[in-house]
């Protein structure tokens, strides 16, 4: 799992939230959009970021970190 949060310099609307894999839509007061959420892995990412570039938003900003669950720990074991 990973944890990103990509800007946008646009401001979208909440209801894209469902065709974002149900990432948080956050406006920003100067005028940028926030995608945060988690996501299965960076093929998911990839995948998002081309939906992203197909509707012809302008990126700011994409930050992702990848998060331990609790199945990834148990197989460390």
């Amino acid at each position: 799992m990973e944890k990103i949060e990509i800007r946008i310099r646009k401001q979208i609307n909440f209801d894209w939230s469902n065709w974002l894999n149900g990432l948080s839509v956050t406006q920003t007061n100067d005028g940028e959009t926030i995608l945060s959420g988690c996501i299965r892995d960076q093929s998911a990412l990839r995948g998002l970021i081309n939906m992203i570039a197909d509707l012809n938003l302008p990126l700011s900003s994409i930050e992702s970190k990848k998060i331990k669950t609790s199945t990834e720990s148990e197989m460390r074991r």
